[in-house]
């Protein structure tokens, strides 16, 4: 340790896996350096690895939730590298944080099927054919954090940019594309106060919409959808949302009882959380699927 203004913290985890036998290293450092007292700079690298793949589609067994698969000899491990670096500062009654990060994916995997995936099936010319799609992938963004601690009105607000990209040589021409669950932006604001004994929290939402592939992209081969090219070109529009919450808390013999009232989507915006595609019909057809609109909440919460 140089001084008493830094604190640097490494270390090495070793992993072993029986379904692809073998042993995984992970290195990891960490550095943090109180420049001032009300300042922190800290920065991070580490290498990863993940034994688990998350399958989804029409034909699991448990629907849109999807299901884990394990990696064997024939489906690999993700491995990633993961940079980190930040800024704390407090002042006063706030607190400011920003980040940056990056993380670079090797052997990302993509099911060709929307079922439990076999090693292998054989072609038209009698040749097998993984089950499987391997890429790499890249994440990056930056994030701020501003939060008032203490007064009358509490509460943050933040605001983080984002971009997560795939590449995979035998989907879309083997050009780089976002992933389903990129969001390019997000912006979050949360204030709480007191209004007698009563607790107000109001929480606005502003984000960038999904990203989809257009219909004109997609085919349908034995009700399978496919995707030729331009995957994942297009994006929802923006949604946002107004959420309060009134909240009391009272305290009986030995119960206490937090109860109040909630309401999603205040200003009952009509948010489009994602496209669904039908391929049953003579023409493939894609619809909206809306979030909720205003929707109230009572609640009751007993503890002792």
């Amino acid at each position: 340790m140089p001084s008493n203004r830094w604190v640097i913290q490494s270390g090495l985890r070793v992993s072993y896996y029986s379904e692809r036998t073998g042993f995984y290293t992970s290195p990891r450092i960490s550095v943090i350096n109180k420049m001032f007292p009300n300042i922190t700079i800290e920065s991070s690298i580490g290498k990863h690895y993940q034994f688990i793949h998350r399958l989804t589609g029409d034909k699991t067994t448990r629907g849109t939730q999807g299901m884990w698969i394990l990696s064997t000899d024939k489906i690999p491990n993700i491995s990633s590298l993961n940079i980190h670096f930040g800024l704390s500062w407090d002042f006063s009654e706030y607190t400011m944080t920003s980040e940056f990060y990056y993380r670079s994916m090797d052997d990302l995997i993509q099911f060709k099927e929307s079922s439990i995936p076999v090693t292998a099936l054989r072609n038209d010319r009698g040749e097998e054919e993984s089950l499987i799609n391997i890429g790499s992938g890249t994440a990056n963004g930056i994030e701020f954090l501003l939060r008032k601690r203490k007064g009358l009105i509490t509460g943050w607000l933040s605001y983080q940019r984002n971009k997560t990209q795939y590449t995979f040589p035998n989907l879309n021409q083997g050009k780089p594309f976002f992933s389903d669950h990129d969001k390019t932006q997000e912006f979050k604001s949360v204030f709480m106060t007191n209004i007698g004994s009563w607790e107000l929290t109001a929480n606005w939402v502003f984000a960038s919409g999904h990203v989809y592939t257009d219909s004109e992209n997609v085919d349908v081969e034995n009700l399978q959808i496919i995707i030729s090219s331009d995957r994942n070109e297009s994006r929802l529009p923006p949604i946002h949302h107004l959420d309060v919450s009134f909240s009391k808390t009272w305290v009986v013999s030995i119960a206490k009882i937090h109860t109040g009232l909630s309401i999603y989507n205040l200003y009952d915006r009509n948010n489009i959380s994602h496209k669904r595609y039908n391929p049953y019909t003579s023409e493939l057809t894609m619809t909206d699927v809306v979030m909720f609109g205003i929707t109230p909440t009572i609640f009751l919460q007993i503890s002792f």
